[in-house]
């Protein structure tokens, strides 16, 4: 019987298909970092000469975060401790009107928020993170009296100011005084004026300085 093709079976519909594209191995969620963590990862991707994909998939991992979750339960053991905190007794001894002294003044999310009216440019205090490259401010009287407050970068008055953040890290942050050791004040015309008030000065070691010393900041 001759062959007339029909005999023949044709291509089959599954091979007709096209395949779907095949991918490597990732990690859940590490394909696509947020918004805010891109600068983050680019710039360790560059310090350490790893793939940006390899480096999102690290930060992703569930073994990073472990190790994240542990820094911070030993940090917080340290800080509630006193240990590597600057108190010579632990923190949890320390009355509330120390610990909690801060929630006397308001210091703005960002530079932007400081004004030459308001605040006057302490420096860089070793206290508070100066040797890290923070700017401390503090409150002129009346309206800020005895607030103290630490920024990341310097306050320029510029409009970058709105992204210099404030510093809330336990071991750099400003702190509220209840006694403030220097006062100025603005008169009308906008002159800054200085006062050192040296009953303040002891004041303010009594009611600031020395509680530092003990339970730290």
């Amino acid at each position: 019987m001759s062959d007339n093709g029909n005999n023949h079976p044709g291509p089959s519909r599954e091979r007709n298909q096209s395949s779907p594209p095949r991918r490597g191995p990732s990690t859940p969620g590490a394909a696509s970092p947020s918004l805010e963590r891109q600068p983050e990862i680019q710039g360790l991707a560059e310090r350490t000469n790893m793939p940006v994909r390899a480096v999102a998939e690290e930060l992703n991992s569930p073994e990073h975060k472990d190790r994240v979750e542990k820094y911070k339960n030993e940090m917080r053991d340290q800080y509630d401790s006193g240990e590597g905190w600057g108190g010579i007794l632990p923190r949890n001894t320390a009355p509330d009107w120390h610990t909690r002294r801060n929630d006397n003044q308001s210091c703005p999310a960002t530079c932007g928020g400081i004004s030459a009216k308001d605040w006057w440019e302490e420096g860089k205090s070793k206290l508070h993170g100066g040797d890290r490259g923070m700017y401390t401010y503090r409150g002129i009287q009346p309206k800020n009296e005895g607030y103290q407050c630490t920024y990341h970068d310097r306050c320029t008055g510029s409009a970058g100011d709105a992204n210099v953040k404030r510093v809330d890290d336990r071991s750099f942050a400003g702190t509220y005084d209840y006694v403030s050791p220097i006062e100025k004040t603005v008169d009308p015309s906008g002159n800054v004026d200085v006062e050192h008030d040296w009953l303040k000065v002891i004041g303010h070691v009594g009611a600031d300085v020395v509680p530092y010393a003990i339970w730290g900041n």
